[in-house]
Parts: structure tokens; C-alpha cells; sequence
């Protein structure tokens, strides 16, 4: 599962950003701080993105971990935190991406969403849950393959969505990984561009190992900010939970009715 444009695995994560989500007044602090040569004089958005491209290359190589985690770097030193929020629609607070993320479930995905956070096992809560009614049919055939009894049994796709933001460092989300894929069909967890800038400028490798321990537990990742949602960076992989684990969520969802 997926949703809207498929963004990339780092680099192309970086490179989609560097691209896309940065003003000119972000990329043109780093020109002037750095004094960054500039080819052309008119200091748009593509002049500054190629000098920026062609200073980091040429004190650091084209590596592109090197570039990602120098970039990321220039980028989180040459700014203001204030500025750089204001630049990239960073959400003030994790709650503040629930409403972004309600509207696209509802209106791409007819998910009904639940209201408040839920409890899913030891001290984790999910910031985010959606349900989505389905049906299946039922067979029980008989001799010469003749339908003895046909039966429409009703369940609930539970999907849990995980917000962070900057404020939070990647490590404590590989302890609340394996809780999501238990009790979930499909499971995300959500990050802004300025969540990549701010793990990135630290170590590269931060955003390289944070993505592929999402990618080998089947959760996927998306892009927000406090406006919309950007793209994915991996999709979800649906997982088939258990029995029990979907009964005791449906009863805290309230959904006690269907036959799951």
C-alpha cells in the first residue's frame, strides 16, 4: 500500500527534497554564508541548487553519502530553526499531522478514522488508526463441487499510522516497529523533510539504517508536512495478523458488531 508519488530510499530522498521542497531563501543562506560562487547572478532557485551541487562536490567528492549528509548539513547550520520551519511547513507538534493524514484516508483510501490515539500493546499507542469495512464470501461445496452453503462474512482492514516529527531522534522507533506489524494490515510510519535534513546533518547513515529496518519489518514510510502529504518512500507491506490481535482492536475501535 501506498500513498500518492513514490519519493525513493535515500539518496533519492535527499535529492527529492534538495529538488523540491526548498525555497530559494533556505538554499540562498547557504550561497551567501558559505560564499558559494554563483555561474549566473540571478539567484533563482536552479542557479542556487547547481552552485550549492557544484561546491559540495568539489570539497567532498560525489559520494552520495557524502553529498546527502553535507548538504543536509549546510542546509540545518546556515538557517535558523525558526526559519527552517517556517521554510518547510514543519508541523509545530506531532498532533498537528493527524489532520493531513485523516483527509487523505478518507478521501483516497475511504478510511474511517478513529478520533483519539489507541492503545496497542505495552506503552505503545498509535497516534493514528483507520478502519475500512470488506467482504468476503464463503463456500462450502459439496459433492460434484455443488455449493452446499454460501456465507458473506464481514471484517475490518485496521491500518496504524506513527507521526514524528524533528523534535525526536530515529531510535526509539524500532522498539514500536514490531508492535505496529502485529496488530496491523498495513502500518506507516510518517516523517517530514526536516526530520530527514535534521537525522541526516548528524550522520548519513542515520536515515540509510532508519529506513532499511522499516523496509525489512514491512512498515512503510511517508513524507508529510503540515499541509499535505508529500509522497512515500516505502510502501507498507500487508501482513496477515492474528485472530486474537484483530478482535482485541476491533472491541477497543468499537467495533464489536462485525465478524472479524
Amino acid at each position: 500500500m501506498q500513498f500518492g508519488e513514490i519519493i525513493g530510499e535515500p539518496p533519492w530522498l535527499f535529492h527529492h527534497i534538495f529538488d523540491e521542497f526548498l525555497p530559494v531563501k533556505a538554499l540562498d543562506n547557504v550561497v551567501s554564508k558559505k560564499q558559494v560562487p554563483l555561474i549566473s547572478q540571478t539567484r533563482n532557485a536552479r542557479d542556487l541548487r547547481r552552485a550549492i551541487d557544484h561546491y559540495i562536490k568539489s570539497l567532498y567528492g560525489a559520494r552520495e553519502s557524502e553529498f546527502c549528509e553535507t548538504f543536509a548539513r549546510l542546509i540545518v547550520e546556515c538557517s535558523s530553526h525558526r526559519d527552517l520551519h517556517k521554510f518547510l511547513d514543519e508541523p509545530t507538534q506531532e498532533s498537528d499531522l493527524k489532520p493531513v493524514l485523516s483527509r487523505e484516508l478518507r478521501s483516497m483510501k475511504s478510511f474511517k478514522v478513529h478520533p483519539r490515539e489507541v492503545p496497542i500493546g505495552g506503552s505503545t499507542r498509535a497516534d493514528l488508526v483507520a478502519y475500512k469495512r470488506r467482504h468476503e464470501t464463503w463456500e462450502e461445496r459439496g459433492f460434484l463441487g455443488r455449493i452446499k452453503d454460501r456465507k458473506r462474512i464481514q471484517w475490518f482492514e485496521l491500518l496504524g499510522v506513527e507521526l514524528k516529527t524533528a523534535k525526536r531522534s530515529p531510535d526509539p522507533l524500532y522498539r514500536q516497529v514490531r508492535v505496529y506489524t502485529e496488530r496491523f494490515d498495513n502500518s506507516f510510519l510518517v516523517i517530514t523533510p526536516l526530520t530527514v535534513l535534521t537525522w541526516g546533518s548528524k550522520e548519513y547513515h542515520n536515515v540509510t539504517r532508519f529506513v532499511q529496518e522499516m523496509k525489512e519489518k514491512g512498515m512503510g514510510v511517508l513524507l508529510a508536512n503540515k499541509n499535505r502529504v508529500l509522497g512515500t518512500v516505502l510502501r507498507s507491506r500487508e501482513r496477515k495478523i492474528g485472530e486474537k490481535n484483530r478482535r482485541e482492536l476491533a472491541k477497543t475501535l468499537g467495533l464489536t458488531r462485525a465478524q472479524i
